[in-house]
C-alpha cells in the first residue's frame, strides 16, 4: 500500500521551498503568463465590435418589447429635436357620444354601495 499523505506532504515542502528560493522567477513568469495569454487570444480571436449597439438585442415577447418599440417610434424625432408629433386625436373624439351630466349623475348615483342588506363577514 502507498502512503499517499507522504507523497502529498513531499510536493508541498518542495513546492513551498521553490516558492521561497525563486520568489522573482515566480513573480516574472505569473505576470508574462497572465499578460500574454489573454494578449494571445485577443489577437487570434478578436472582439466582435459593431456599429449598432442593439444589434443582437431582440426583445420580442419579453416585459422590454413595450419600451423598445415605442423608443423605436420616437427616436428619429427626438434626435432631430425636442418635439414629438402625435397624431391628431380631435377627429376620433369627434365620432363618440357624449353623455350629459344627468346621465353621469344618475349613473354615481348607481354606483354607491348600498347597505341595508348586512356585509357579509361583518359583525354589526
Amino acid at each position: 500500500m502507498v502512503n499517499n499523505n507522504g507523497i502529498m506532504h513531499n510536493f508541498l515542502a518542495s513546492y513551498s521551498t521553490f516558492l521561497f528560493n525563486y520568489p522573482g522567477t515566480i513573480l516574472l513568469v505569473t505576470s508574462i503568463l497572465s499578460t500574454i495569454i489573454p494578449l494571445t487570444v485577443l489577437f487570434l480571436n478578436p472582439l466582435q465590435i459593431k456599429q449598432n449597439p442593439e444589434t443582437g438585442f431582440e426583445t420580442r415577447d419579453t416585459e422590454y418589447s413595450g419600451p423598445r418599440l415605442t423608443w423605436e417610434k420616437v427616436s428619429w424625432n427626438l434626435q432631430m429635436g425636442n418635439r414629438v408629433v402625435l397624431s391628431n386625436v380631435t377627429n376620433r373624439m369627434k365620432n363618440r357620444l357624449k353623455r350629459s351630466w344627468a346621465d353621469e349623475l344618475l349613473n354615481t348615483f348607481g354606483q354607491v354601495a348600498c347597505y341595508e342588506t348586512a356585509i357579509p363577514g361583518s359583525m354589526f
